[in-house]
């Protein structure tokens, strides 16, 4: 038969009425590819889709608060349901909950917790006593840590060999934290000028050390973290 817009919105209207998972899913791939590929149409179907506990729908959930599609900004949603989604066993949300941590908290909020001094005069804070976190992921519970290192005037290098102008005066990391086995994993960084970001990144890391924190940094981490 021929296509039709309004007949296929109907009958897809008809099979979500009772917020059928499948249903849902399937009408929310239309939306994305045929009607609105901004994809903001989708948000109040994911929403749906993600009060089911579906997994990829709480993910999906994440990125639509972390960049305003169909909704206004909210790093915290951001931030909430993408620790659900990662609860929920979905490894792909931690980027959004990376990028949340990172910039829903610039670094003169009252809101992080300052644990102890590092090697170049900043601190080291954590927020893993809020919402999202700790975690329990396949029986290990991981925390999630920020730290904030304050550059001040000096000129660094970071380790990916980029130098970072005088101006540029806060590098704020994220970490996981496994204190079952005592290991930190770096996730991500953000430099900012000020409160202005400057340049993100996100990577997988390893464990066992944060690259741009001395190991000693690291160990004093470790210790106020766990302990």
């Amino acid at each position: 038969m021929a296509k039709n817009q309004q007949m296929a919105e109907f009958y897809f209207q008809q099979a979500i009425t009772n917020d059928d998972l499948a249903s849902l899913k399937a009408y929310i791939e239309w939306l994305d590819y045929y009607v609105d590929t901004t994809h903001a149409k989708a948000f109040p179907y994911v929403l749906r889709a993600a009060k089911k506990n579906d997994p990829k729908s709480m993910g999906r959930m994440s990125d639509h608060y972390l960049k305003g599609i169909g909704t206004a900004v909210n790093y915290g949603a951001a931030r909430d349901w993408a620790a659900r989604a990662i609860s929920a066993g979905l490894e792909d949300a931690e980027n959004e909950l990376v990028l949340a941590l990172l910039m829903s908290t610039p670094p003169s909020s009252t809101h992080w917790y300052s644990y102890t001094q590092n090697t170049r005069g900043g601190k080291l804070y954590t927020a893993s006593s809020a919402n999202y976190g700790p975690m329990n992921l396949s029986g290990r519970r991981i925390q999630y840590v920020l730290n904030l290192t304050k550059y001040g005037s000096i000129q660094t290098q970071h380790y990916d060999d980029i130098i970072f102008p005088r101006e540029y005066t806060n590098f704020v990391t994220a970490y996981k934290v496994d204190c079952s086995q005592r290991e930190l994993q770096e996730i991500g960084y953000l430099l900012l000028n000020g409160d202005k970001l400057v340049y993100e990144a996100l990577e997988s890391g390893r464990w066992g050390w944060g690259k741009p924190d001395s190991t000693s940094t690291t160990s004093r981490l470790l210790q106020r973290i766990c302990n």
